[in-house]
């Protein structure tokens, strides 16, 4: 069973998915927790389409009602497994946070989209809502909110990165949130032409990102300023002298 534990899921919940009551006791968070376990393995397995509130009972050996204690319908059960894997994205970046700092520059461009490419390949229900447009209107806007997070905490590392140390937060905030679409529409994009992610396009994400956002390195780094050539009378910055072109004595 696939299990995507966030620390401060249920804490979350109010902001994030649609719910009943919050369980208080551990009892009844572990319960939630086994819910929702359930209904991602359920998924990732078989579908969005197979999931039932029945179907999702018996799996997770837990009564109806206790279901319908916690979340109204099936899509609010949906939207809270959604947000475990946006938070999930959140806690992942953050952990390669010494990688985007400390290796080379096009290394560190690759780590991660690889690393976020396998994201896709080991968790099928993610794939399975986000590929398949099974989000709520709701988990929508909660996924464009969590990229403005994604790009709020990129903008964070690359500023440790030498390139970046002179780009204004202002411009490094536009590239990294526009860097995040981008990666985000060309991830769907492989994994939805191959299952295993196509190579070639995965390939050419990276090669987009690394130089979409080294020219606002580029553009962040301060000029320096050309310094005339010396007069070599008195030693100040002037115009050269220029050799008389007849050579008389006057």
């Amino acid at each position: 069973m696939t299990h995507v534990y966030v620390p401060s899921e249920l804490a979350d919940l109010p902001d994030t998915v649609r719910h009943r009551r919050l369980p208080s006791q551990a009892r009844s968070r572990e319960r939630v927790q086994r819910l929702l376990d359930t209904a991602d393995a359920l998924i990732g397995s078989d579908g969005f389409g197979a999931l039932t509130i029945p179907l999702l009972a018996s799996t997770a050996r837990m009564p109806v009602g206790s279901i319908y204690q916690f979340f109204p319908d099936k899509s609010a059960i949906v939207d809270a497994v959604a947000a475990r894997y946006m938070q999930l994205f959140l806690d992942e970046l953050e952990q390669l946070t010494d990688r985007i700092v400390k290796l080379r520059w096009d290394s560190a461009v690759d780590t991660v989209i690889e690393h976020f490419a396998g994201m896709y390949r080991n968790h099928p229900t993610f794939c399975e809502l986000w590929l398949n447009s099974h989000l709520t209107p709701g988990a929508r806007e909660r996924d464009r909110r969590n990229n403005d997070d994604l790009a709020a905490m990129l903008v964070e590392q690359l500023k440790h990165r030498p390139e970046f140390a002179h780009t204004a937060s202002r411009r490094l905030t536009l590239a990294c949130r526009t860097a995040v679409e981008v990666a985000d529409g060309l991830l769907r994009y492989a994994f939805s032409v191959d299952a295993s992610g196509d190579q070639p396009t995965l390939n050419e994400l990276k090669r987009i990102l690394s130089s979409y956002l080294l020219n606002y390195a580029a553009a962040g780094r301060p000029s320096t300023p050309r310094r005339s050539p010396a007069s070599p009378r008195s030693g100040r910055p002037g115009r050269p002298r220029v050799a008389d072109p007849v050579g008389t004595a006057r």
